[in-house]
């Protein structure tokens, strides 16, 4: 379809300028830079947005659903079936692919899912045993107890003297 400017589009569109730009902006409508660096819109973009177009000699209304076709070449629609070609075979490749990398995936799981079968079952936790809390053997009570002693005569003799 052709690419408009927003002055040819308002031409063909019941709509103000503020409305169209409004839209431009919030994105409800996209633009293209052409080779004179002006921003268009292509007339299926108005289509799509705004249903109907005018034509800005006859004041006809085009809808969505009208016949109206871009001038095809001969080179134009030659190239377009061979890429259509091309596509459908990549297409089929890239089917036959995923089905392949599926069928892998589904041997993969069942062999996983056999060696985890052999696996051996986890075992329970054992609990650990209490400790009991460490008291003083007989012979640390007496050399504590000792040292104590000790302690005390050497301050009592000290004090003596």
């Amino acid at each position: 379809m052709a690419n408009l400017t927003a002055a040819q589009a308002l031409k063909v569109l019941d709509i103000s300028k503020a409305t169209l730009y409004r839209d431009i902006n919030s994105g409800k409508v996209s633009v293209d830079i052409d080779e004179k660096g002006r921003k268009v819109i292509d007339t299926s973009e108005l289509i799509r947005a705004y249903g109907e177009l005018k034509s800005p000699e006859t004041n006809e209304t085009v809808s969505r659903n009208s016949s109206m076709k871009p001038r095809e070449t001969d080179e134009t629609v030659s190239f377009l079936k061979q890429e259509i070609e091309f596509l459908k075979r990549e297409n089929k490749q890239l089917e036959e692919d995923r089905e392949e990398r599926r069928e892998r995936e589904r041997e993969l799981r069942e062999i996983i899912k056999n060696q985890t079968l052999l696996l051996p079952k986890p075992e329970e936790p054992q609990p650990r045993p209490q400790q009991k809390p460490k008291s003083l053997s007989w012979q640390n009570a007496i050399l504590i107890g000792g040292g104590i002693v000790i302690t005390g005569a050497l301050a009592f003799v000290a004090w003596v003297f």
